[in-house]
């Protein structure tokens, strides 16, 4: 078990006086337990999960500032105040399995971060299943996504949804905001709307779209192009 106020592992920057490093995690227990605590955290290098249970105050595992990768194929991950995961600044993100969950907030969050992937695992949060924001460009093949929100919330991003369960427990299951993007496949469920595009640019050529109170794809002062999806 590692526990720290800050991390229960870090991996510093280059100003903080470190060379190019790697982690590679095949179990363990990860603890934050302070104000800004993260189970893991990353500042430059790369880190692969395999499995283990990480859990901090603002995030299970964090990729920041020159992180090159974090990628993930199991493990469980909790947070408070940010997400189970969250990147920002980092190039690269890959998921393939696990659970993430934050308690307060999303289950994953992504600033700034060039390049996500996810193929498969099951993200909660009280507010989104997956939140991605200000440039961050992502594909989505699979997974569970689910948010007292919106199972995806995206803003100012590029997206391309092939398949995966979205849900969203008050609002939408898919929320765009001035983003862009292609969804060819998923299951979209939202109280309000299965999908919602605000501002964007989307292609529809796939997927099953309900809204249980209003509309199954509400689009509003966006650009839609369908050609397939019911």
């Amino acid at each position: 078990t590692y526990t720290g106020y800050y991390q229960g592992v870090y991996q510093p920057s280059a100003e903080e006086g470190a060379k190019t490093g790697e982690i590679i995690i095949e179990g363990g227990n990860y603890y934050g337990t302070g104000k800004d605590g993260t189970g893991i955290a990353l500042k430059q290098g790369n880190c692969l999960i395999k499995k283990g249970y990480f859990k901090g105050t603002v995030g299970g595992a964090a990729g920041w500032d020159y992180s090159k990768s974090l990628s993930i194929s199991g493990g469980k991950f909790y947070a408070k105040t940010v997400a189970g995961v969250y990147t920002s600044g980092c190039d690269n993100l890959y998921i393939t399995n696990g659970y993430f969950k934050g308690s307060e907030s999303s289950g994953i969050a992504s600033y700034y971060t060039k390049y996500v992937n996810i193929s498969n695992g099951e993200f909660v949060g009280y507010n989104n299943g997956i939140y991605m924001h200000d440039g961050t460009t992502a594909t989505i093949s699979g997974g569970k996504f689910s948010g007292y929100l919106s199972g995806l919330a995206i803003r100012n991003s590029t997206i391309t949804i092939t398949e995966g369960t979205f849900t969203g427990d008050t609002v939408d299951a898919l929320s765009l905001y001035k983003s862009t993007g292609e969804i060819k496949g998923g299951v979209f469920t939202g109280k309000l709307h299965g999908g919602y595009n605000n501002n964007g640019s989307f292609t529809i050529t796939g997927g099953k779209f309900r809204g249980n109170v209003e509309d199954g794809f509400y689009n509003e002062n966006g650009t839609l192009y369908i050609d397939g999806g019911n």
